[in-house]
């Protein structure tokens, strides 16, 4: 899958495309595990998810916006 932005950096209209790939299944849910950004065709960065997990129980506290 790819996604494209037209985006503006410091006066620069920029066009940064995301390719999103090797999808894993949990619980019949698929989930990227990588993601690479490209800015005017050269990589910019990314990221990778080395683990994926669903309704794991959280603090409401690590919401807060101070």
């Amino acid at each position: 899958m790819k996604t494209t932005a037209k985006v503006n950096q410091m006066g620069q209209e920029m066009e940064v495309e995301s390719y999103i790939t090797e999808y894993i299944d949990i619980s019949g849910v698929k989930f990227p595990k990588v993601i690479k950004q490209m800015v005017n065709g050269m990589e910019l960065g990314g990221m990778t998810f080395k683990v994926v997990e669903l309704d794991k129980p959280m603090e409401d506290s690590i919401f807060k916006i101070n």
